[in-house]
Order: structure tokens, then C-alpha cells, then sequence
């Protein structure tokens, strides 16, 4: 280890004789001058950072069939390499930072089938790059193995593979085609594919557990329509964010648990309508914000407990809605602007939050129930809702009613109030044109003096007299 180590003055081509078995640890780290290398059959192990840094170096690089393990950083920022690099069949390892920032290296690159585990980095940078193919054997794709290299055409991924790490190929522009996740994957691992935008399409087989956060971000070439397999619990945050070129349906299968924060924010073009699987606990914020093309009866199972904030924002195609029991918090914007759903609306007893603007500008929805165990309406919760028209009861165990709540054109023209306490009122809750707001008559004063709804108090009758 460190025999030669910051040698600078080493000039020329250095070969490694086959008597040699292990170059050590940073054997020849920083030796700048040499220009060439010839690593004979022999030699079993480089060691970490053996080659670190040697710049000169140029020309083609082969590994030959006797090292079994490359080690990390072995050829870190070997940057004037300018040929091919062939790693022979009987490399079982090939460390973190391997060839991290070898950006001169071309042509194709095999990762023969002995090799198990490619390190965190190993090609990170490798912009010169062209071909992939990873044999049947790898088990491992390490972190941001290569990741913004020059990686061109289709791109498979065998088998074998059970792993692939965070950014692995993220940022590699020029691979193209379809993407095949084979079942032997577990987990797709967070900015895994990001930005990888000329992919095509996209098949996840059925084995793969999870789906990381950002996994698929802005990949905008993928065309068609997207199956999320059974096996899948957890797709993460901004997974498929920004796949504007999904032109088909969506199929969530029975098995997902969890969509992530703006999971499928802008996808625009997915189409069909959207089954949301009876496993599903959680829907994230924005997590189908803006994706305009989804259609027909929206079910939100009641094993769901929480809509997140803006998560159907937008969803302006879905033509209706049905809420079932088991739901617990509709968040802010949850159906903002979902303009196209008609037909009537229940508010389940299980919810006791409906978040601020949470159906604001749901315009063609016809009628509106709230059961018994709300204890909150946001503000602009049903602002501009035009098609509701008639009475609506608000039940007793409302306690707070926010600004504008049923305001702009909400045509609603009475209310019947339960509670026996008046509920806290935000400002200009109700349109003016209301005629009547009917409460307890045990309680009829105590609504006409109280601090929000004195401003109704001419409107305030007895129930009795409805």
C-alpha cells in the first residue's frame, strides 16, 4: 500500500507483471505522468484508490479475467482515459467510486454476469459511454452507479437484480426504448430513473415492493398507459411526476398502500377512469393534481384516512365522486376545481375535517350531505359551487365554520343548523340572497346575539317554524 503513492515524476506506460497478485491501497494514487496501463492475468485484487486520480492515463483499460475485486475509488477521476473499458468475466466486485468521473472513457460497457454488486458511483460521470448491458448475475445496482453518464439506446436490466439504488441512472438523457423492472426487484430506489426522459415505455412486473420517491420523475417520453403491479405497497413522492406523455390508463392494483406527494402530479394526458385499490390507506398531497384526463366515478375507499392537500386538484374530467365511510380528513384543495363532477355529494360521518377550498369551483355537483361527526368546514370549502341549490342541514357536531365556506355562487337559499351552540363563523360564510337559516328554538337569541352570526341574525328562525 502507498508504495509509489504521489510519484508524480513516474513517467510512460506501467505494466503490472503476472507475477503480481494484489496491487494495494493507493499503490499508485496521484501518479499523474504515467500514460498507459497493462494489468496482466494474475493479479486477484486492486485495491482501494490504487490508480486515484492518475490523469494521464489514456488509451483503452481492460481488467482481465483474474481480479476478482476492483476496489472503491480504484480509478476515481482517471479522466484522460479515452478508450473502452472491458472488465473480463471473474470480477465479482466492483467497489464505490470505481470509475467515478472517467468521463473520456467510450464505447459499450459490459458488466459481465460474475460480477455481483456494482458500488455506490462506480460509473457516476462516465459521459463517453455509450451501450450498457448488465449480465444475468449482477444482484446490486448501487447509488448513483451511472448516473449522469452517456449511456445511449435500450437499457435491461437482468433478472438476477433485486436492487436499484437512488439516482442509479438518473440524469442519463440518451437512454431510450422500453423499461422493463423485472420482478426480482424489490425496491426502486429514489431518483432511480429521473430525468431519463427519452424512455418510451414502462412495464413494473409483479414482485416489486416499492417505488421510490422522484423514481421516474420527469420522464415525459413515457407513452401509453402504466400498470402498477399487486406486489407494489408504497409508490413514493413525485414518482411519476411531470410523465406528461402517459397517454393511457392508470391501473393501481389491489396491494398499494401509500401514494406519495405529488406521486402523478401532471400527469395531463393519462386517460380512463381511476380505480383506487380497497388496501389503500393514503393519498399524499397534489398526488393526482392537474392530471386532466382521468374520467368517470372517482371511489375513494374507506380504508383511505387522509386526502392530502390539493391531491384531485384539477382532475377536471372526473365526472363523480363518491366518498366512502372509513375516510377521515379531506385536505385543502383536495377537489379544487374538479369541475366536471355532477350528481350529488356525501360527506361521510367518519370525516372530521374538510379542508379549505376543498371542493371551491365544483360547480355542476347537485346536491350536498353532511352526515352527523364533521367537526370542521374550511374556508371556500364549497365557495363557488353553482349547481347547489335548496336547503342544506349542517348537522350538530359542527363546530366551526370558515370563511366564504358557502359563499360565491353557492346558491343554497337556507340552512338548517343542529347544534345547540353555535358553531365559530368565519366572514361572509353565506350568500347574501339566503332567505332563512333555521336552529334549535331553544337557542334562537343565542344565534342572533353571538359574534359571527349576528351579521344573519334577520335570517335566524326556530326549526319549528321551517
Amino acid at each position: 500500500a502507498y508504495v509509489f503513492s504521489g510519484c508524480s515524476g513516474l513517467t510512460g506506460d506501467l505494466i503490472i507483471p503476472r507475477g503480481v497478485t494484489s496491487i494495494g491501497e493507493e499503490a499508485f494514487n496521484a501518479c499523474s505522468g504515467l500514460t498507459g496501463l497493462i494489468i496482466q492475468e494474475g493479479v486477484i485484487n486492486i485495491g482501494k484508490s490504487a490508480f486515484y486520480q492518475c490523469k494521464g492515463l489514456t488509451g483503452d483499460l481492460v481488467i482481465p479475467s483474474s481480479v476478482r475485486s476492483i476496489g472503491d475509488k480504484a480509478f476515481y477521476e482517471c479522466d484522460g482515459l479515452t478508450g473502452k473499458l472491458t472488465i473480463s468475466k471473474g470480477v465479482t466486485s466492483i467497489g464505490e467510486y470505481a470509475f467515478y468521473y472517467c468521463k473520456q472513457m467510450t464505447g459499450d460497457l459490459i458488466i459481465p454476469g460474475s460480477v455481483t454488486s456494482i458500488g455506490k458511483k462506480a460509473f457516476y460521470a462516465c459521459y463517453g459511454l455509450t451501450g450498457l448491458t448488465i449480465q444475468d448475475g449482477v444482484t446490486n445496482i448501487g447509488d448513483h452507479a451511472f448516473a449522469g453518464s452517456g449511456l445511449i439506446g435500450d437499457l435491461s436490466i437482468p433478472e438476477s437484480v433485486t436492487t436499484i439504488g437512488a439516482w442509479a441512472f438518473s440524469a442519463c438523457y440518451e437512454l431510450d426504448g422500453t423499461l422493463t423492472i423485472p420482478g426480482s426487484v424489490t425496491s426502486i430506489g429514489d431518483h432511480a430513473f429521473e430525468w431519463c426522459y427519452k424512455l418510451t415505455g414502462l412495464t413494473i412486473q409483479n414482485g416489486v415492493s416499492n417505488i421510490g420517491n422522484y423514481a421516474f420523475y420527469y420522464c415525459y417520453g413515457l407513452t401509453g398507459g402504466l400498470i402498477i403491479p399487486g406486489s407494489v405497497t408504497t409508490i413514493g413522492q413525485y414518482a411519476f411526476a411531470y410523465c406528461y406523455g402517459l397517454t393511457g390508463s392508470l391501473t393501481i392494483s389491489d396491494g398499494v398502500t401509500s401514494i406519495g406527494d405529488h406521486a402523478f402530479y401532471q400527469c395531463t394526458k393519462l386517460t380512463g377512469s381511476l380505480g383506487l385499490p380497497e388496501t389503500m390507506t393514503s393519498i399524499g398531497d397534489y398526488a393526482f393534481s392537474s392530471c386532466s384526463g382521468i374520467k368517470g366515478l372517482l371511489t375513494i375507499p374507506g380504508s383511505v384516512t387522509r386526502i392530502g392537500n390539493g391531491a384531485f386538484n384539477g382532475c377536471n374530467s372526473v365526472s363523480g365522486l363518491m366518498i366512502q365511510e372509513g375516510v377521515t380528513s379531506i385536505g385543502d384543495s383536495a377537489f379544487n376545481s374538479c369541475t366536471s363532477i355532477i350528481g350529488s355529494l356525501t360527506i361521510p360521518g367518519s370525516v372530521t375535517n374538510i379542508g379549505n377550498n376543498a371542493f371551491n369551483g365544483c360547480k355542476k355537483i347537485s346536491g350536498l350531505t353532511i352526515q352527523e361527526g364533521v367537526l370542521s368546514i374550511g374556508n371556500k370549502a364549497f365557495y363557488d359551487c353553482d349547481g347547489l341549490t335548496n336547503s342544506l342541514t349542517i348537522p350538530s357536531s359542527v363546530k366551526n365554520i370558515g370563511s366564504y365556506a358557502f359563499s360565491g355562487n353557492c346558491n343554497f337559499w337556507s340552512y338548517k343548523v343542529l347544534s345547540v351552540s353555535p358553531p365559530t363563523l368565519g366572514v361572509d360564510v353565506f350568500k347574501n340572497s339566503i332567505l332563512y337559516i333555521y336552529v334549535p328554538a331553544e337557542v334562537v337569541d343565542a344565534y342572533k346575539t353571538d359574534i359571527g352570526w349576528s351579521a344573519y341574525a334577520k335570517k335566524i328562525y326556530a326549526l319549528s317554524k321551517q
